[in-house]
């Protein structure tokens, strides 16, 4: 049974409450009180698990991110921007130690784009940090099946030239390193 963290009701989520979003005063978000606020209440939201937060948890810092580095015929990058105006490219973390990089790669750049890929392990991995990306160079034909599958996440997919990742305001850390890689690449050409 669902259960509305906005009015501690059963019978809908709080995305569906009819209620006005309470905002908790602990962390200032809209859709729950603070008796059942992570930061409140110490507790990991990636394992529900209290007595630490997402930081300091011991069972997801083993776990990566994993993504997709997509090109096109015309050497540009799929690049995703959250509604946080940030942007970035498709990835996002593994469900737990057992899923594979490439099928959390596989998950996540279905979810933020549409997009079904198959990857092999004939693929260009690229590790930069935590982040596991799989270089794919992607047939233009593919392009009409772009979706915003996660709308609640992502606000925009949009091609970028390899020479202009640079010049975009609002990158996040990763993609100003895959950036400053091509870069690199380039300037060795």
């Amino acid at each position: 049974m669902v259960y509305c963290f906005n009015c501690k009701k059963q019978g809908h989520g709080f995305k569906y409450c009819k209620n006005e979003l309470h905002v908790c005063t602990t962390c200032q978000t809209k859709g729950h009180h603070e008796d059942q606020c992570i930061f409140f209440n110490q507790c990991c939201y990636r394992c529900i698990e209290e007595g630490h937060i997402n930081i300091n948890c011991r069972k997801h810092q083993r776990l990566k991110r994993c993504g997709a580095i997509i090109l096109d015929q015309q050497q540009q990058i799929l690049l995703v921007q959250g509604h946080s105006g940030v942007w970035s490219i498709p990835k996002g973390h593994q469900m737990h130690e057992k899923e594979s990089y490439t099928s959390c790669a596989i998950r996540e750049v279905y979810e933020e784009t549409g997009l079904k890929l198959k990857i092999t392990r004939n693929f260009k991995r690229i590790e930069i940090g935590k982040i596991v990306y799989f270089l794919i160079e992607l047939n233009d034909y593919f392009k009409q099946f772009l979706k915003i599958r996660d709308k609640e996440e992502i606000k925009r997919i949009q091609w970028v030239s390899i020479q202009d990742i640079m010049k975009l305001n609002n990158i996040n850390w990763s993609l100003k390193q895959v950036g400053l890689y091509f870069d690199s690449l380039l300037g060795n050409i």
